[in-house]
């Protein structure tokens, strides 16, 4: 019952990290956050404290409920970590020049965004984790039973996948056709509305209105979501130069080499491959080990028969699963939901998902994104940190619109792009050395451009790599565990059919 007691007070210590956070950000006046960052500091001390309660429970529950220790071990890291993480924190403070009633250094002090903070970022999506943790429960669940079905859908859902990208790919090279002769784009997309489906047909009518009203073309395509929203961050920096058409003619060239790479990832064909296989030896394996192990336990014991020590351990296995049937289906179905998830934005792919909170935490998967945004902004004569300035509130991304902020505050103030660029963890230490290389040799977009290439055909190489190394690893290991399975339980059958003849 204590146990329970205090995991219930869990939810309610990240549910006040939240509330007092984001008070601290946006209370006026400003010495008013001075009291909400006191409170956050010591609801971060709560949380380390009741992450030392739980630790001391450990002992006890590796003679009660072993399945459950690694789960209480990540309770506790991230009541740790809560606790680090706000102790951090620091509020912004006008310079003792400034006013601090002035709009612009309040405008200035005051957080746009919710993850602008990187620290404060990764501080709540920890405590949204502690407050929604008794959800993994039942979330969990459905994914170990429904995760196959969920990654069988997006496969049937390709289709749609390739129809989109299809229309993409055909816009974009309009419009870069458009800009590059002169000619009206609101008379072009009104021109090839009638031959697209109907959705697609609707959209173009309310771009080609919004285009004629004079409104900005990143606008309009983000509006009505005509292309992606990484696509929408680049037309936004290079509209307000010279080289919309270059920029325009690159994602053109981007979308239509996805396009003729397949409809379907073949890495996301592999996680469902993966879950498929892995769902039907769970059951198998399950269904046995319920059913089938204790009825030849009883047979075994009956006849007094000495058994050897792997059918000994298949039991011992089988009883710590019956008595911790729930933690098993957890445990499976955490394994389930990472599967999914991982097919999800291997399919969609990353700029297309938008989960701010969890993305926050591997800025290098946006270090292509980023250099393509600074290389297109590299050609023209205007700063990068004005450019930058444009793309700060990244859609569907804040944490990396804040980054983007972040950026263009350091190159305001004399930073090199390298060194600002590392610090945000966008890139290595030695791509940011060749960044600074490339910027004093006066050849910053052609590296920008070519490492933003090199990474990002590293990454899918890695996850293509990993992906098809995991299929034989899988089966091999079902196997395994097979062959255990079917040995434990024919070995003292064997024993005592020779006994008996």
């Amino acid at each position: 019952m204590w146990i329970i007691i205090l995991l219930l007070l869990v939810p309610a210590l990240g549910w006040a990290v939240l509330v007092f956070d984001a008070q601290r950000q946006k209370v006026l006046p400003l010495r008013d956050r001075e009291f909400w960052r006191f409170s956050l500091r010591v609801t971060g001390l709560l949380c380390e404290l009741m992450g030392a309660v739980l630790l001391l429970l450990v002992p006890d529950l590796l003679d009660r409920a072993v399945l459950a220790v690694p789960f209480y071990l990540l309770l506790i890291g991230a009541l740790w970590l809560v606790g680090w993480q706000s102790f951090g924190i620091i509020n912004p403070q006008p310079y003792p020049e400034e006013d601090p009633d002035d709009p612009d250094v309040l405008d200035r002090i005051t957080p746009h965004s919710l993850l602008a903070d990187p620290r404060a970022g990764r501080m709540r999506s920890v405590a949204w984790f502690l407050v929604a943790y008794p959800l993994l429960f039942f979330v969990a669940t459905l994914s170990l039973f429904g995760g196959v079905m969920i990654l069988l859908s997006m496969i049937g859902g390709a289709g749609v996948l390739r129809a989109r990208r299809d229309f993409e790919s055909k816009l974009l090279w309009l419009l870069t056709i458009c800009v590059r002769h002169q000619i009206p784009m609101a008379d072009e997309l009104e021109r090839i509305a009638p031959l697209q489906s109907e959705r697609y047909r609707r959209l173009l009518k309310l771009a080609v209105k919004s285009l004629r009203a004079g409104e900005p073309l990143s606008l309009v395509l983000h509006r009505h979501k005509l292309v992606s929203k990484s696509a929408v961050c680049a037309i936004r920096v290079a509209e307000t130069g010279p080289h919309l058409e270059r920029t325009l003619h690159r994602l053109a060239q981007e979308v239509s080499d996805r396009q003729r790479a397949t409809s379907v990832d073949r890495s996301s064909s592999t996680f469902v491959y993966i879950a498929s296989l892995s769902m039907v030896i769970t059951l198998i394996v399950s269904w046995m080990m319920y059913f089938i192990v204790p009825k030849l336990k009883e047979i075994f014991n009956g006849f007094g028969l000495e058994l050897p020590v792997s059918t000994r351990a298949l039991i011992s296995v089988a009883d710590l699963g019956t008595a911790q049937g729930a933690w098993v289906l957890f445990w499976l179905g955490i394994m389930a939901l990472g599967t999914t998830l991982l097919a999800l934005i291997q399919f969609v792919g990353w700029s297309g998902i938008s989960l701010p909170l969890l993305m926050q935490w591997f800025p290098r998967r946006d270090g292509p994104e980023a250099l393509r945004l600074l290389a297109g902004a590299a050609r023209d004569e205007v700063p990068l940190s004005e450019r930058l300035q444009l793309v700060s509130d990244r859609p569907g991304r804040p944490d990396l619109g804040g980054r983007y902020q972040r950026l263009s505050a350091s190159l305001a103030e004399g930073q090199l792009l390298g060194p600002s660029l590392l610090k945000e963890d966008l890139v290595s230490p030695v791509q940011s050395e060749a960044i600074a290389v490339a910027e004093r040799a006066g050849h910053l977009e052609f590296m920008l451009a070519s490492l933003a290439d090199a990474i990002h055909r590293r990454q899918m190489k890695r996850v293509a790599f990993w992906s098809e190394l995991i299929c034989p690893i899988l089966v091999v290991g079902c196997g395994a565990v097979v062959a255990f399975v079917v040995i434990s339980m024919f070995a003292p059958l064997v024993k005592m059919v020779g006994e008996l003849s």
